[in-house]
């Protein structure tokens, strides 16, 4: 056997252990839930201590999103259910609760992952595309894994039509933070829309009132305002800091620090928006089968994070799983496209904040708040896909 053949033979072995899903499984594992741990032996979770104290004043029907320097740092962020959704970790010990958050967080992100209608590859491929922005915010004990695994696990189980089952994983994501909310974009994409809604509104009722369960009726429906208020003066607080703020990456931010223009918030998030109905109002020719629902989940995932004030490097896993959705679809009908697009990304998105971009040039490109841009620009290029796909009125494509 000739040497070439060998290390055919090698790279074919080899791929097939990386691509398994007990490699993926084990990979993320350590990843999510070892390298927190090494973090929190140094007492760098203020996030943790954040969502842990959420269940105590919950309890004590203390305001949620009131500050509490004695206890954490920053502000409790998140709607009222996270306080109920973090009562098991609370009370147990801490490095107990902490472990089993994060491996928790791990789980429901490789849930969502693999309920996908891709093949074991492809999962693999998705789960390889976004491990470094996945590692990111479990170190930094953060919940966006949990929502995009919420997403995902929308999408999945819509494709099956498990409404009921979906619908849960949308209103518990919208209710968590309000980022999981643009799943509802699936809703398009089922013909059980009376199912859909029906659903959406008993999981949407449920979940609002769950909290009263473990406080009372006026304390848990006087918190929604109260997180209202919160996020929006958390909005304010960051349109109004300047330049100083380097550690968020949105369009917003990127156009204040490197072209010295101060966008207006409402116009754009309205072009956005009016960008995206009009190429949803072609949703008439789409099905679940056509590429197209992952497409507008994807540019759904990616449009959120760019437009928002509050991005930051943990966030990104939410857009990054945008990213592998459009690359697993892509590679189908363009592999050289699919390549190139995933390349500028990985390169100048997910990698940005590594040693990739060292000294000068990393921090530039942060102060700069550069990262935005690529991913505003591959937002418009999933927008055109989707236009071109609904044009071409395809029939139905095998996934």
């Amino acid at each position: 056997m000739s040497r070439f053949n060998k290390a055919s033979e090698w790279s074919t072995k080899s791929w097939a252990v990386i691509s398994s899903r007990k490699f993926i499984v084990f990979l993320y594992l350590i990843a999510g839930v070892v390298a927190p741990m090494l973090k929190f032996k140094d007492e760098k979770w203020n996030n943790i201590k954040i969502f842990f104290h959420s269940t105590h004043h919950l309890f004590a029907e203390k305001d949620l999103y009131a500050a509490y320097p004695q206890e954490y740092g920053d502000y409790y962020l998140y709607g009222p259910i996270f306080s109920v959704f973090a009562i098991p970790f609370a009370y147990l010990p801490s490095w107990l609760g902490v472990a089993l958050f994060v491996t928790v967080t791990t789980l429901v992100f490789l849930w969502g992952v693999y309920s996908l209608n891709f093949t074991d590859r492809e999962k693999a491929i998705f789960c390889l595309i976004c491990f470094f922005d996945f590692l990111t915010n479990q170190q930094n004990f953060q919940t966006n894994s949990l929502i995009a695994g919420c997403i995902l696990l929308s999408l999945g189980l819509i494709q099956r039509s498990r409404i009921a089952a979906s619908t849960f994983c949308i209103a518990f994501g919208l209710f968590v933070k309000i980022y999981g909310g643009v799943a509802l974009v699936l809703f398009l994409f089922t013909r059980h829309k009376v199912k859909f809604i029906l659903y959406g509104l008993g999981w949407c009722v449920f979940l609002f009132f769950l909290p009263a369960v473990f406080s009372s009726l006026e304390f848990a429906i006087s918190s929604y305002p109260s997180w209202f208020d919160r996020l929006a003066a958390k909005n304010a607080s960051v349109l109004n800091t300047g330049v100083d703020q380097f550690g968020f990456q949105s369009l917003f931010d990127f156009s204040r620090r490197a072209l010295q223009v101060e966008l207006p918030q409402r116009a754009v998030l309205a072009g956005a928006a009016v960008l995206t109905l009009i190429t949803l109002s072609r949703w008439k020719t789409w099905n679940l089968n056509s590429g197209m629902a992952e497409l507008a989940i994807a540019s759904a995932m990616v449009g959120i994070v760019i437009f928002s004030t509050g991005s930051e490097s943990p966030t990104f896993i939410i857009l990054q799983s945008g990213v592998a959705l459009w690359f697993l679809y892509k590679r189908k009908t363009n592999r050289k496209a699919a390549w190139i697009g995933l390349t500028v990304m990985l390169i100048f998105s997910s990698l940005s904040p590594t040693d990739l971009f060292y000294g000068k040039i990393g921090e530039t490109y942060s102060k700069l708040g550069m990262r935005a841009l690529p991913c505003t620009l591959f937002w418009i290029t999933i927008l055109v896909e989707m236009w071109l796909l609904g044009r071409k009125d395809r029939e139905e494509v095998q996934i």
